[in-house]
């Protein structure tokens, strides 16, 4: 019984545990009573008045048989009064036990269905507040999105309508300016013809001296007009050409740039063809091994299996040649074949073993070869990997360079145009160029000041190409952060 009960140390912890409740509960619902405090317990003594002897009547003296009886039935009773009360006592404790047993069962699962029930209304709520925050968001979200919307319209409208005013302003500036300068001209050519006349008439009056002199004058200013012409035509066909240059540069490097990527594909396809032509030569040749070493052992085993058939059938003409020849003596004979038989197995057993001894070096030799030959396969492949690689890095580096030239070219135009559309050129100054240095940061605006490299024009002409740089900021911003953002730019009304 032992044994069972360490075999359940669980049942015998949980057995113990239910036997200290029910004590615990007992010793709980039991009602103490105790003496009341300041009283002694006595014993009630009566006084006997004096009787006189006349009316004593003689006491009867019991028999001893009727004093044990009377014992007897006094005990009996007694006991069974106390076992009728342990047994009352221990069924109301019983009662009492189960009775609080059911209360608390029923006080805990009332205390977990108010819990449960808590938390699921915990939950709900939780739930709803999630929705309703969630349906918040999305209204503010929307909402949000539409205001954007809105302002990012109007702005779009704003900075359209601005620049169509602009581009009407300029336009209005341009066409007066364009008059006064035809005016001017007009005026200067009616002084110039009024000035001549004069000439003319003063030279009539005048000594041919100052006539002399007036078209020594006439022929200088002449002259100096033409070399200024000249120098100007100079300038503008020199910025043309290099602009033409810039241009054949830019061509060339995007030529290039796609020669390049061409290559790289190329080089990618081959060495994807070179992969599989090598895969399919190693399939081809593992094949071709499986095939020549399964042909050779067949043709080993029908070698040897021909063999062992003629020398069996050789042995048996031999013995059957013997046996007739030599029938007489067939005790010798049959002892001289056991012998010749014996000889023959060991010759037989030496042979094979020297063959099976040849065919494992010729494949411990073949298999050597076969290893070495891969081994320098492998080595090949390696060393073709690593050079396609390195060419692979150059061609990456350079397709690298020319796609950052690219970017910033493409960035570079990007930034004249956007400057261009806010520079007021004065009037006037048609034909003139400018180069600047400027330094953009990621953001797009300009570190430090615009460097004014060369000025082809007058102070008012390269003040304005400043101001346009400064009106336009911020710049376009870079495709990408790896870009040389300094610039040398050339400003001109092309």
């Amino acid at each position: 019984m032992l044994r069972e009960i360490f075999k359940h140390p669980g049942a015998l912890l949980i057995a113990v545990a239910i036997h200290l409740l029910i004590v615990m509960i007992f010793i709980v619902s039991f009602s103490w009573t105790e003496l009341p405090v300041g009283q002694e317990a006595g014993i009630p003594i009566k006084l006997i008045q004096e009787i006189p002897l006349a009316s004593i009547q003689p006491i009867k003296t019991p028999s001893p048989t009727e004093i044990k009886t009377t014992k007897e039935t006094n005990e009996q009773s007694n006991d069974q009064s106390v076992l009728d009360k342990t047994a009352k006592l221990l069924a109301t404790q019983k009662a009492a036990t189960l009775l609080a047993t059911q209360k608390a069962r029923k006080k805990a699962r009332e205390r977990e269905r108010r819990k449960q029930k808590k938390k699921k209304q915990k939950i709900a709520a939780e739930k709803r507040r999630k929705e309703k925050q969630a349906e918040a968001d999305a209204r503010e979200k929307a909402a949000k999105a539409y205001a954007d919307k809105k302002a990012r319209e109007k702005s779009e409208k704003e900075a359209a309508a601005k620049e169509y005013a602009e581009k009407k302003a300029k336009e209005v500036e341009i066409k007066k300016a364009r008059e006064k300068a035809k005016k001017e001209i007009a005026a200067k050519e009616y002084a110039e013809k009024k000035a001549k006349e004069k000439a003319a008439k003063e030279y009539e009056i005048k000594k041919a001296r100052e006539k002399a002199k007036k078209e020594i004058a006439a022929k200088e200013y002449a002259e100096k007009k033409a070399k200024e012409k000249a120098a100007k035509e100079y300038e503008i066909k020199k910025a043309r050409e290099k602009a033409k240059k810039e241009i054949a540069a830019k061509e060339y490097a995007e030529k290039k740039a796609k020669e390049k990527a061409a290559k790289e594909y190329e080089i990618k396809k081959a060495r994807e063809k070179a992969k599989k032509e090598i895969a399919a030569k190693k399939y081809a040749e593992k094949k071709a091994k499986e095939k020549a070493a399964k042909e050779y052992a067949k043709k080993k085993a029908a070698k040897e299996y021909a063999a062992k058939k003629a020398r069996e059938k050789a042995a048996a003409k031999k013995k059957k040649e013997e046996d007739e020849r030599k029938a007489k003596i067939a005790a010798a004979k049959a002892k001289k074949e056991a012998e010749d038989k014996k000889i023959r197995d060991a010759s037989i057993k030496k042979w094979k073993e020297k063959k099976r001894l040849e065919k494992e070096q010729k494949i411990a030799a073949a298999k050597k070869a076969q290893e070495e030959k891969e081994k320098k396969k492998q080595a090949a492949i390696l060393a073709k990997k690593k050079a396609l690689e390195a060419k692979l890095a150059v061609a990456k580096a350079h397709a690298s360079k020319a796609a950052k030239l690219k970017a910033k070219t493409n960035w570079g135009k990007r930034i004249v145009t956007h400057v261009k559309r806010r520079w007021q050129i004065p009037p006037g100054t048609q034909g003139m160029s400018a180069k600047v240095r400027i330094k953009v940061s990621p953001s797009g605006y300009i570190r430090g000041a615009v460097e004014m490299v060369y000025c082809g024009g007058d102070a008012t002409y390269c003040a304005s190409i400043i101001q346009a740089y400064k009106n336009a900021e911020p710049l376009p911003r870079p495709s990408r952060n790896d870009l040389d953002r300094t610039f040398l730019i050339t400003m001109d009304d092309q």
